[in-house]
C-alpha cells in the first residue's frame, strides 16, 4: 500500500489489488543489486492525467517520485 499515483490536479490514487495473476509488487525488502518485477494497478477516474508514480516509506513520507509523461 505504499505505492500511489498523482494526477495533474494533485489528487493521489492508491494502489489496489489487481485482478491479474501474480506477480504483484508487495511488501518486503530488496538487497542491494537485486530487483523485483511485478504489477502495480491503480483505479483512477476516466480522463485523469497521471503525472507521477510515488513510493512512500513506513512513515508515509514520499521517498521516490517518478515523473510520467
Amino acid at each position: 500500500g505504499r505505492w500511489s499515483v498523482l494526477d495533474a490536479k494533485g489528487m493521489r490514487y492508491r494502489w489496489t489489488r489487481p485482478r491479474a495473476p501474480d506477480p504483484v509488487l508487495g511488501a518486503g525488502t530488496l538487497d542491494p543489486g537485486t530487483r523485483r518485477t511485478g504489477y502495480l494497478v491503480f483505479s483512477v477516474p476516466s480522463g485523469a492525467a497521471i503525472t507521477a508514480l510515488v513510493l512512500r516509506d513506513a512513515d508515509a513520507r514520499d521517498i521516490a517520485v517518478m515523473a510520467i509523461r
